[in-house]
């Protein structure tokens, strides 16, 4: 996908000018040799043409902001070598069942309300559990990069646990702490605990 597209930005044409729409015969038979064009048409199909580049903008824009935010919820940063990035994402989104995505790029504290999946994409990041969860919920975090993870284990004791890069872990909230498990993975060239 390309990051951002935008066509040039102009001023409207003709904003004070004198505009006239051609009649219906002007539009059938187009511009013939040696046609004058009055200034009036000429007037209004610039400033329709400066208009449209302008919505067309502001159209692209918007639907742009919309699938980046979903290739973001996803970990995703936009890539215009491929095609597939968004198919991909919504594959990715709907494999998590409608739980809560969340991109960590830097240090942070969360409160979760409901499952939570925490993707770490930045390195040297603290990621803190902190709140009152219902009992029962669950973060996810898949750890692109290494990370500290932070929180209160089932005695109330705030722990600090070392996230190497690739590693996955699932912590559920018991209703007085966090219970924290790393998740075993196969990477290709082995399994890992």
């Amino acid at each position: 996908m390309i990051p951002e597209q935008v066509v040039t930005q102009f001023p409207v044409w003709g904003a004070n000018a004198t505009k006239v729409e051609p009649n219906a015969a002007k539009y059938a038979a187009g511009w013939q040799e040696a046609d004058v064009i009055p200034h009036e048409w000429l007037n209004w199909l610039l400033n329709r043409a400066s208009q449209a580049v302008t919505k067309h903008n502001a159209g692209v824009q918007s639907m742009e902001k919309e699938i980046i935010s979903v290739l973001t919820a996803s970990g995703q940063t936009p890539d215009s070598s491929e095609d597939d990035q968004l198919l991909d994402a919504i594959n990715y989104l709907i494999q998590q069942g409608g739980n809560t995505i969340q991109p960590v790029n830097a240090s942070t504290t969360i409160t979760p309300i409901k499952n939570t999946v925490c993707l770490i994409t930045a390195s040297g990041v603290t990621l803190t559990l902190s709140g009152t969860p219902p009992t029962g919920i669950q973060v996810r975090v898949y750890c692109e990069y290494a990370a500290s993870l932070r929180f209160n284990d089932l005695s109330g004791t705030q722990v600090t646990r070392s996230a190497p890069a690739d590693s996955q872990w699932t912590f559920t909230f018991n209703g007085s702490g966090w219970l924290d498990e790393r998740d075993p993975y196969f990477d290709g060239d082995g399994l890992y605990l």
